[in-house]
Parts: C-alpha cells; sequence; structure tokens
C-alpha cells in the first residue's frame, strides 16, 4: 500500500496515539504505557555500531501488549553500509509489528553527513532485509541537507517526522513525500503515567486510514489469540492424575452417603 496516496482530509479521520523509547527511559511498565492511551511503541536499536542496552528487554517485556517498532539513530561519524549491517543484524530475528525507520538528526560533524550517505544506508539495509527502512527527521534538518539527486530513494518511504508545537494540518512537508505518516509532536509527554523511569517521554501521532493503520500495526488489533500450547507428556500426566484423584473422592463420598443411606433405612423399619 502506497501511504502517500491518501489525502490530507482523509488522513485526518484517524489518528492513534504512541510513543519512542530509549535505554534513557529505563525499566518499563508497558501496560501502563498502554493505559496511558498509547496504541503503539518504537524502540531504538542502536546508534553507529552499538545496540541499545534496553532493546532485548522492551523487546520481551512488551510482547503481546502492544504493537512495536524498531528505530536506528544514525552516527555521521560511521560508515553508513556499517550502520546499516548493524541495525540489521540486530532486528532481523525479532518480531517487530511495525515498519522500521533511520533517525536522522545528528548535529555532530562527521564525514557521512549528507544525504548522499544516507542513500548508500538506504541501500544496503534494503539489500539486508529485503524490504525498506523509513525515515524520522525533522523538517528543517532534511531541508538543510536535502539533494535532488538522491531523492528516488526516499520518495516511497514513511516520513516521521518531528515538529513541536504545530497541529498535524499546519506542518510542512518536506521533499519529497507528500504527507507525514507520523508526527511526533512533543518531547514532554508524562512519563509517569506512561510508566517510563524518566518525567517525560515523545509522544507521536500516526495519521492514516483503517487500512493504512491495520497495515502499519501488522493487523495487531484484529488478530485472533494464539490457541494455548498442547499440554507436555508431564503437564498431561499431572492433569490425568488429578482428574482421577478427584473421581475417585467422588465415588468414596457416593460410597459413604449410600452406607448412611442404608443404616437409616434400617433404624426405621
Amino acid at each position: 500500500m502506497d501511504y502517500r496516496r491518501t489525502g490530507k482530509k482523509e488522513r485526518n479521520q484517524m489518528m492513534k496515539y504512541g510513543n519512542d523509547i530509549s535505554r534513557w527511559q529505563g525499566t518499563t511498565d508497558f501496560v501502563k504505557m498502554v493505559n496511558a492511551g498509547s496504541t503503539f511503541v518504537i524502540f531504538k536499536a542502536g546508534q553507529g555500531t552499538w545496540k541499545d542496552q534496553k532493546f532485548d528487554d522492551y523487546i520481551r517485556d512488551s510482547k503481546g501488549i502492544l504493537p512495536r517498532g524498531a528505530y536506528w539513530y544514525y552516527d555521521n561519524g560511521v560508515a553508513p553500509a556499517k550502520q546499516a549491517s548493524a541495525f540489521y543484524t540486530i532486528i532481523k530475528d525479532v518480531e517487530l509489528e511495525l515498519p522500521v525507520f533511520v533517525d536522522l538528526e545528528d548535529r555532530n560533524a562527521g564525514n557521512y553527513l549528507s544525504m548522499k550517505h544516507w542513500a548508500v544506508f538506504m541501500e544496503e539495509f534494503e539489500r539486508l532485509a529485503g524490504h525498506k527502512c523509513n525515515v524520522y527527521t525533522g523538517y528543517y534538518y532534511w531541508d538543510e541537507h536535502y539533494s535532488p539527486q538522491f531523492e528516488n530513494t526516499f520518495k516511497d518511504v514513511l516520513l516521521w517526522m518531528a515538529w513541536y508545537g504545530r497541529a498535524y494540518e499546519y506542518l510542512k512537508i518536506p521533499t519529497p513525500w507528500r504527507v507525514v505518516t507520523i508526527h511526533q509532536f512533543t518531547d514532554r509527554a508524562d512519563g509517569v503515567a506512561h510508566g517510563v523511569s524518566t518525567k517525560q517521554i515523545d509522544g507521536n501521532n500516526f495519521y492514516g486510514s483503517t487500512a493504512e493503520w491495520n497495515e502499519f500495526t501488522s493487523d495487531f488489533y484484529n488478530a485472533e489469540p494464539e490457541p494455548p500450547e498442547p499440554p507436555t507428556d508431564c503437564e498431561a500426566k499431572i492433569k490425568a492424575s488429578y482428574n482421577q484423584g478427584v473421581a475417585d473422592t467422588v465415588m468414596q463420598y457416593d460410597e459413604v452417603t449410600n452406607r448412611l443411606l442404608e443404616n437409616k433405612e434400617r433404624s426405621e423399619r
């Protein structure tokens, strides 16, 4: 599905709130996050060549609670192909319901700060993963480094854009996109209410049609619950033993009851 083809009026018909977190948020209660209104969460998988220290914990603790995605913080000082490989290696065996993103916002000087190098990251990731990586950025950061000759690499991916203090319908949309799929509208949501260890947390809104939302979340909210696993031999034996014990108890109860009734009948004769 081409998320970019939906008009702004239609996109505004559905808005879904979610969060993104990294190791800085510490131990997280994902049930509490859902109770605070979150319908999706995106985890930092790593940066440069290192893995986020909490990524595995977050993946484990959030399973089945809400749909999860991952992002990679692009480091201007590390070769883009090397970063793409590191990102892919970390997430390749992880069950994610949401798309993945590369976070383009690093202001530090480096040899790999250009749209040309970002394109290398995108192409290498797609080669390894077999699917595209999407983009997180800010409007002015992207505009500062935009180069039309690399536009084709980015035009068919989703845009997750940070712009605080501005309503979705008033966002400027950078080239080559026509819509913003996720709007990060704050970095000051109540962290405690969302179950994280920091006072504040990023807040995001997804915009799209019902069909786009279902595809974005891999039908997480429409999936049927998984059937329980069949009992192991040991569990089956324990259950059979328990059932037999119940049956024996019932039989003994019936025998005692019958004797009491017989004794009562004899005494009444």
